[in-house]
């Protein structure tokens, strides 16, 4: 009679144990390779998809003129990018309202103390301009004159007459210059004590319409407020009483989802006062690709801008009185090295403030 023969128990646990782990590293690589294969089914199926539900799908083959209705005449016809898909795949946009405080981004936001806190002031404004007046306030005994300085389009400054400062003057002028030397320096190759600029909109009351004229259709104030380089989010973060007043108090709207077209402040803006394009965007998988409005950043630079598309000129062919005010005078449509404008394209036009 032959006797039952047992296995050790611990032989018989470890190859039970094996074949449960490669149970699970093949149910583990099933689930893998599915996943990889719907994402597949996913990019090729659902985004043509999504595209022909918001007329957005556009099919093209490679090396094929680009289709161009709508667009401008084409100077040429933009090459496909390497290794072009045939299918565009994301050639729209998915506007979100975004957090500005989002889980996500949290542990970035990392605020500063206010620098501005407890400084103590070292240069003091020793001239003001109320309500069209000019007065010097100082303790010291100072000789102050004053100047108007007039804008002669983007390039050029024309100097008004030098004058001494009387309390009270009333310069007739956007900008005004102020320069105070301490009495008895009379070297005027050093620099001054004092050198301020003012800034008001002059309006010349000899030159307006006489009352008699017909009251011209009431028209709304149009304000165009600009922070470059700063997003709608950390605009929210970083400055949320100037945006509750421009709300509450202004009724401003904010011009969501304004995203840029090229690098640095030029061409967007030249996309967003010009309503041009000054370089392509070529075809890709994830766009159909877009023509400029001119052969290159170049060309446009060497071209003035009087008679371009300029939202303040439509604005002025409406009768409004315009303003362009900028933070430095190298401005946006002339930096580094272009032209702008020849001739000044606003009533009041304070780029050197």
């Amino acid at each position: 009679m032959l006797k039952e023969r047992n296995l050790p128990l611990n032989i018989i646990t470890k190859s039970s144990e094996r074949n449960q782990r490669l149970k699970l590293f093949a149910l583990y690589l099933l689930l893998f390779v599915g996943l990889v294969l719907l994402l597949l089914l996913f990019v090729n199926y659902s985004f043509p998809t999504l595209q022909n539900i918001y007329g957005l799908n556009n099919d093209f083959e490679v090396g094929a003129p680009l289709k161009t209705e709508g667009f401008v005449t084409p100077t040429s016809s933009l090459p496909p990018t390497t290794n072009a898909s045939k299918q565009i795949w994301l050639d729209f946009c998915n506007l979100t309202d975004l957090d500005p405080w989002d889980s996500s981004i949290i542990k970035y936001i990392k605020p500063q103390k206010d620098h501005l806190l407890n400084c103590t002031r070292k240069v003091f404004e020793h001239s003001k301009l109320i309500n069209g007046q000019l007065f010097i306030y100082s303790n010291e005994s100072m000789n102050c004159q004053m100047r108007c300085l007039f804008s002669n389009g983007d390039r050029q400054i024309i100097y008004g007459i030098v004058n001494n400062v009387i309390n009270g003057t009333k310069p007739e002028c956007d900008v005004i210059e102020v320069e105070c030397r301490l009495d008895g320096d009379n070297n005027e190759k050093e620099y001054p004590h004092y050198k301020y600029l003012h800034a008001q909109i002059y309006r010349n009351v000899s030159k307006l319409p006489p009352s008699s004229f017909p009251k011209p259709p009431e028209k709304y104030d149009v304000h165009i407020m600009i922070l470059d380089s700063v997003s709608q989010t950390q605009f929210i973060r970083s400055l949320p009483k100037t945006i509750y007043m421009l709300r509450e108090r202004y009724e401003a709207i904010p011009f969501e989802h304004l995203n840029k077209v090229g690098i640095n402040s030029y061409p967007n803006g030249f996309a967003f006062l010009m309503g041009k394009m000054i370089k392509d965007i070529p075809v890709s998988p994830f766009s159909k690709g877009y023509f400029g409005d001119y052969k290159s950043k170049h060309e446009i630079c060497k071209i003035p801008l009087d008679n371009e598309q300029f939202i303040g000129f439509r604005f002025k062919d409406d009768g409004y009185v315009t303003m362009m005010s900028e933070d430095w005078k190298n401005g946006v449509f002339m930096w580094p090295n272009c032209i702008g404008f020849k001739e000044t394209p606003m009533d009041h036009y304070m780029k050197f403030v």
